[in-house]
């Protein structure tokens, strides 16, 4: 089977969902966005429409969370990592791991592209 290839922003939400818990939209965006660097952050457009892709593809589920007759907030979307998006990233996680080894080690370092 070829190797499924991860973006950064599918990488970075797969990375927040492999805790294995339940999250909403916004709460991914916030767990990533308060990581990251300024020219690293998420768009709420961006997350939305890669969350949209990462299902179609398989990578993640959601469902809507219940919710009061009385309340009155927008109803929230809650995504998990399915196994498929769990094996994707594990991968793409062993791979980048691999890389930063080999340029962290003086000899390695002049051999990594």
């Amino acid at each position: 089977m070829a190797r499924l290839s991860l973006s950064q922003n599918e990488f970075k939400i797969l990375a927040v969902l492999s805790s294995g818990e339940q999250k909403h939209g916004y709460g991914i965006l916030k767990l990533i966005n308060d990581a990251a660097p300024v020219e690293r952050k998420i768009l709420i457009g961006s997350l939305y429409n890669t969350l949209k892709g990462m299902e179609k593809k398989g990578f993640v589920e959601s469902v809507w969370a219940e919710r009061d007759a009385n309340d009155h907030k927008p109803q929230r979307r809650y995504y998990k990592i399915t196994g498929l998006g769990e094996r994707v990233y594990r991968e793409d996680e062993e791979v980048l791991v691999s890389i930063w080894l080999k340029t962290q080690n003086p000899i390695l370092k002049k051999f990594a592209h």
